[in-house]
């Protein structure tokens, strides 16, 4: 498994790059805020000026649609 992590770290660096990018947007969205706004820390995405916060968890339903 690690050789295959290894090999593809290209592509998985990519796919967690869109997911980071789905999520962020999917919490700008909810808030009425832009998405350069917004940023993340240990799995939450976060607005600073209106001080909203939330989960990775709770966004991923809404991204993956």
């Amino acid at each position: 498994m690690a050789s295959y992590a290894a090999s593809n770290w290209g592509t998985l660096r990519k796919i967690g790059a869109a997911a980071h990018h789905m999520l962020i947007q999917v919490a700008a969205n909810e808030w009425g805020v832009p998405a350069e706004e917004c940023t993340a820390e240990k799995s939450y995405a976060l607005h600073a000026r209106t001080q909203q916060k939330n989960a990775y968890g709770n966004l991923a339903n809404k991204a993956a649609t």
